[in-house]
């Protein structure tokens, strides 16, 4: 027997159901009646052990419900929701895997309900391509494909035809031997030439409850009802043991106080013309109708994520981005540093405005003495007209000829309390060319000035000669490029972080999103505990990125071979790969808590955009903190929870940070995912059956007291 004894429920300050009590009996069907909103949907999910009861107890065969007792439940929800994207076998069997049912059983079971139910053509069809009325089948077969114990029906009937009623009727009265079955309904014509036994609930009370006859009897038993062409109410009224319950259109709903029918009717059928007189039925009344973690199965955890896992890398979105993002990634990471690097390797054309009148020959000719690595000379120079005698008009006319692009820049020579030199341009300027220009005109002068002093040319050439060129030299790279390439690859680590986070955290939150809106989650927690449906998640979308990471290294190593990357640049790389995970899953759980607190699509991308800022805050700063690895910023952002682990991808592939320092960093890091997984644990328990608005600030915190 399956006994619910004094149950009751509330949501925020509401009293929902209120010490309600019935037993289901087995080979017999129970109606659960009420209009809506009586707290029949509550009362199920408690029965489900979706919702825990706060007074109360619920027992199947004297034992309180645990996880074999979801095995054996079959649950077909009112709010009908599968996945429209998937096809009608794989549903099913997952659904089944879920309830502990063997493929190989699964596959032979959907077959025969397919086939009788004549759907067997579109097996492997996706639900979005079936009708309303055949997904409401499909939905059916889900909630009695594993042959269920107990089986509980929310409007089974709503949205068919007569023909189709009839067909699920008799299916019910089939299989009800040896079941406990809970019929919810409002169909009163259906429910009482199928139910056996009832309760009706109203705001959340009992009403009444008994079997069939004993309900008739019991409710209302002096009302009766008056079907009319023409009725004297003021007659009516005058009675004093008659009372007008309701009277609507041609209907009026009477109380007879001393039970006496016969002397009634015969008082009023010879002044009025009455078509029908009946005694009233309550189930059909208008009047009725006023708005009156514990375990966790291994099984259905791995169901779940694999589920998840597989329902994900089949959609073509996927492997697009499995491929495709990876390319873009390289190509906008090292495109700018490409065209900086090879963009000056050709002659640059500079202009020399000398105030003295001294050096410009001289320096037109040094500057060109420059050579690049492919021997073109660095740069070509021009002397700039002069012929106006004011300065400020000069130099107009020399920037409208570098706006103009006819000169990359010009150097101006004069003379204020000393010779004085500067470079005017409009582009950022590599600072190897500045130097280059720089020295040039220290040969000027020594020429120039030397030659004025009747220095000696030989002498002047070999103090020339003697000018030292600064050659740089790297304490933990052999040349430049390496730099680069460290750069580069801490740079697209991160990328691949963030890419992973969003792509797959924001698949997350809407796959979330989109059970809620169709309200598959309810069936499917009406299989598991809240904490398998988290914890299989949580481990689909880690296999789902870690396989996504997987491909995208290969992808590395291949272009490593080919020496378009350089993997032997990367500094600590086993370092680096364990703040990559921990940020993916720290990040995953706090998508966990997103998901579960928001219903709409427009409501996850708001809150996704939101923390996605403090994964792109990092890359904005990653020239500055390559730059200064061990700056206070650096350290700030390091063991801030949301930063650290894009920050700690820069740092150690540019600098080596002390192993305490590391340790501590991970601490930090470890402790706050746990935090974020208890509180997204709580979130999502509550959350997940949240279809109203998103919750406020208090209602959220509200929620994170729960036990």
């Amino acid at each position: 027997m399956l006994e619910i004894k004094n149950i009751s429920k509330h949501f925020r300050s509401k009293l929902v159901v209120d010490n309600v009590s019935f037993d289901v009996k087995i080979n017999r069907i129970f109606g659960l009646i009420g209009p809506n909103g009586a707290g029949k949907t509550t009362t199920i999910r408690m029965i489900l052990n979706i919702l825990i009861p706060e007074k109360g107890e619920i027992l199947f065969n004297g034992k309180k419900l645990d996880q074999d007792f979801l095995n054996i439940t079959g649950y077909l929800p009112e709010e009908r929701g599968l996945y429209p994207k998937s096809s009608v076998a794989n549903i099913l069997t997952y659904l089944a895997n879920l309830k502990g049912v063997s493929n190989f059983d699964a596959k032979k079971v959907i077959s025969y309900w397919l086939e009788r139910l004549n759907l067997l053509e579109v097996k492997n069809a996706h639900l979005e391509e079936l009708s309303k009325g055949n997904q409401q089948k499909i939905q059916f077969i889900a909630a009695i494909q594993h042959n269920p114990k107990i089986l509980i029906l929310d409007e089974p009937f709503s949205g068919f035809d007569p023909l189709n009623q009839s067909i699920f009727t008799e299916i019910i009265n089939e299989i009800k031997n040896d079941k406990f079955i809970i019929l919810s309904t409002h169909q009163m014509d259906l429910a009482e030439k199928l139910c056996n036994d009832f309760i009706l609930i109203n705001k959340g009370k009992e009403v009444l409850k008994g079997d069939l006859n004993s309900v008739l009897n019991s409710s209302n038993q002096n009302v009766y009802e008056i079907t009319y062409n023409s009725l004297n109410f003021e007659s009516i009224n005058s009675l004093t043991n008659i009372e007008i319950l309701e009277s609507y259109y041609n209907k009026v709903k009477i109380l007879i106080k001393n039970n006496d029918a016969d002397n009634f009717l015969k008082t009023i059928v010879n002044e009025n013309s009455i078509v029908e007189f009946k005694k009233n039925n309550p189930f059909t009344s208008p009047a009725f109708y006023v708005q009156c973690w514990r375990e966790l199965k291994l099984t259905k955890f791995i169901t779940i994520a694999k589920w998840e896992f597989f329902e994900k890398i089949k959609r073509k979105s996927f492997f697009l981005s499995l491929f495709i993002m990876p390319v873009i990634i390289i190509i906008f990471s090292l495109l700018p540093s490409l065209l900086v690097s090879k963009g000056n390797d050709f002659p640059l054309p500079i202009g020399i405005l000398d105030f003295t009148n001294n050096y410009e020959k001289v320096f037109s000719d040094e500057l060109m003495k420059n050579d690049l690595s492919n021997y073109q000379p660095a740069f070509f120079a021009f002397e700039l007209n002069k012929a106006s005698n004011n300065k400020s008009e000069i130099l107009k006319n020399a920037d409208e000829k570098v706006l103009s692009n006819f000169i990359i820049g010009y150097v101006i020579i004069e003379k204020n309390d000393g010779l004085k030199l500067t470079f005017r341009t409009n582009d950022l300027f590599n600072q190897e060319k500045i130097n280059l220009i720089e020295n040039s005109f220290i040969k000027t002068l020594l020429k120039v000035d030397g030659s004025n002093l009747n220095l000696e040319e030989g002498k002047i050439n070999l103090i020339i000669s003697q000018i030292p060129t600064i050659q740089k030299s790297y304490i933990n790279a052999n040349s430049e490029e390496e730099i680069f390439r460290k750069f580069i690859n801490s740079y697209l680590f991160i990328i691949l972080l963030v890419t992973m986070i969003l792509f797959s955290g924001g698949m997350f939150v809407r796959s979330l999103v989109l059970e809620k809106s169709n309200r598959i989650i309810e069936l499917i927690l009406s299989s598991c505990k809240t904490k398998d449906l988290l914890f299989g998640k949580v481990l689909g979308l880690s296999f789902f990125g870690f396989f996504q990471f997987a491909v995208w290294m290969l992808i590395g190593i291949i272009l490593h071979s080919s020496n378009v990357l350089n993997f032997n640049s990367i500094n600590n790389l086993g370092y680096q790969f364990l703040f990559f995970v921990l940020g993916y899953i720290l990040y995953s759980a706090i998508f966990i808590g997103i998901g579960s607190i928001v219903s709409l699509d427009h409501e996850a991308q708001q809150l996704t955009g939101y923390l996605s800022i403090f994964l792109v805050f990092p890359i904005l700063l990653a020239v500055e903190i390559i730059r200064a690895p061990n700056s206070i910023l650096s350290l700030i952002l390091s063991y801030f929870p949301l930063t650290s682990s894009p920050v700690m991808l820069l740092r150690l592939n540019t600098a080596n940070p002390k192993i305490e320092e590391i340790v501590s960093v991970v601490l930090v890091l470890i402790f706050s995912i746990y935090l974020v997984i208890v509180f997204s644990s709580k979130l999502f328990r509550v959350g997940v059956l949240n279809f109203s608005k998103k919750p406020n600030l208090k209602e959220i915190i509200t929620w994170m007291k729960l036990k």
